[in-house]
């Protein structure tokens, strides 16, 4: 009885504390980065044209894990590339800060931003998903 309260005591409540609470100092109350103030915080100044939004956006680090999974999400990508509105808002110049950015996510936002029906396919439907519970909190 005696081993079983200092069990309990020693290893299952400090367990059950550092399981819940062990992401909490890398991640704020809406469950996004703190690392993303710091790639935030380079972007943004006043000289921010309103048009680069979505691209900073598509910056953070809970979309930058997003990839292309199948050859049919890739070809849904480039048919969204494609569209004359989205490629208008796509950097068209390579500098340090677009150098290794994932177009996945800034395709997605663009996309959806701008009415387009390719976000829609069940192949985005996750990222998607993602996309609009986390965006409110990044922004």
């Amino acid at each position: 009885m005696l081993f079983c309260s200092f069990f309990t005591l020693l290893v299952v409540i400090p367990g059950f504390l550092y399981l819940n609470f062990a992401d909490s100092s890398t991640k704020d109350d809406g469950g996004v980065h703190l690392q993303n103030k710091m790639v935030f915080g380079q972007l943004l100044n006043e000289n921010l044209i309103v048009k680069n939004m979505p691209q900073i956006l598509a910056r953070s680090l809970e979309f930058e894990g997003m990839r292309a999974r199948s050859q049919h999400e890739l070809e849904l990508l480039k048919k969204l590339k494609s569209d004359d509105r989205i490629a208008e808002l796509l950097p068209r110049t390579v500098s340090k800060h677009n150098r290794n950015q994932n177009l996945k996510p800034i395709l997605l936002i663009l996309g959806h931003l701008l009415g387009h029906e390719g976000v829609d396919a069940a192949a985005f439907k996750a990222n998607m998903d993602e996309i609009r519970r986390l965006s409110p909190y990044l922004v």
